[in-house]
């Protein structure tokens, strides 16, 4: 039996500043022509869902941004992280939810949760996504990476 929204009682979050990030995306240079935008349906229903406990939440697609950029041998495109930096110091989260919806990605999400700790170590970092949900990837991110502090498995919904 699964749980409904209307069955979970809503926590007060007041004065909880969450942000979500659906990160920039590297391609290694020989299929950058690969890339593809999409809607980030994830971190939108987690801001719905967190919206009534009171908490100020910021939804940051960095994937709206038509930018791109060459660094090594990967091309990048969305928000640059200088940009991301700025808007992560600006909000001042408590809280930092980062989407990875492709594991190909997951480096970038880890970039981004050390783009996180850099400004703020007390700032809580989560990873939702296909390598938080899927073991043994899930243990290895978590064991390996010391940006970030919580893997959520499955529906994010749920759990925050």
């Amino acid at each position: 039996m699964y749980a409904t929204f209307d069955s979970i009682p809503l926590i007060d979050r007041s004065g909880i500043r969450i942000m979500f990030i659906n990160p920039p995306q590297s391609y290694p240079v020989d299929v950058a022509n690969e890339y593809q935008s999409y809607f980030p349906v994830g971190i939108a229903m987690l801001g719905a869902v967190m919206e009534p406990t009171g908490a100020t939440v910021k939804l940051v697609d960095c994937l709206a941004y038509d930018n791109s950029w060459k660094q090594g041998n990967l091309v990048w495109y969305g928000m640059s992280l200088v940009q991301l930096k700025k808007e992560i110091k600006n909000f001042s989260p408590h809280i930092v939810g980062i989407n990875n919806a492709f594991s190909m990605f997951i480096n970038d999400s880890i970039l981004v949760a050390d783009s996180v700790k850099s400004i703020d170590k007390t700032c809580q970092v989560i990873v939702g996504g296909i390598e938080a949900s899927v073991a043994p990837n899930n243990h290895v991110l978590l064991s390996n990476n010391k940006s970030i502090d919580l893997l959520v498995k499955g529906e994010g919904e749920l759990t925050i």
